[in-house]
């Protein structure tokens, strides 16, 4: 079996292909896809994809590049959205230090609370780590990452 488990297909750039760009991922042989979510608005599009197709999949949370952006209540929404029964990770989170498009403090923040969402749904958290290993680790390792465990990407 063939599991994409790391799409953006909720991105502007399929707003003109974009069922035809899953569907032919699919008849392609991708029998499951995971859409991974960049922020809140991003995470209630990739749960409208997963309903729209039965092999898609949604993750819900803050990409680090949009930490800086994250309104107030934000994270609680997602925290919601994250029970949703077609989501099935959390993120794509993390720390990118490359383009540092968030201060890193933020993107700290959101990573921490990305990880809360994720033990407290039991589900595995989708992280980015770019240039910030270190960082990454202790953080992980300081929030007991545990019972949903982790897919580590952009390392």
């Amino acid at each position: 079996m063939f599991i994409d488990t790391h799409a953006h297909y909720d991105d502007k750039a399929f707003d003109t292909d974009r069922d035809d760009v899953i569907n032919n991922a699919h008849l392609a042989g991708a029998e499951v896809i995971v859409n991974a979510a960049q922020d809140y608005l991003s995470s209630i599009k990739c749960i409208e994809l997963a309903e729209k197709f039965n092999f898609v999949y949604a993750a819900v949370g803050v990409h680090p590049h949009e930490a800086g952006n994250v309104l107030k209540g934000d994270m609680e929404k997602i925290a919601k959205l994250a029970e949703h029964g077609k989501v099935v990770a959390i993120g794509e989170a993390g720390l990118d230090y490359h383009y540092n498009f968030s201060e890193p403090e933020s993107q700290k923040r959101i990573f921490r609370s990305n990880i809360e969402i994720s033990k407290a749904v039991g589900k595995p958290i989708i992280v980015h780590d770019r240039e910030a290993h270190a960082d990454v680790l202790n953080i992980m390792n300081e929030s007991e990452i545990s019972e949903g465990g982790a897919v580590i990407h952009c390392f």
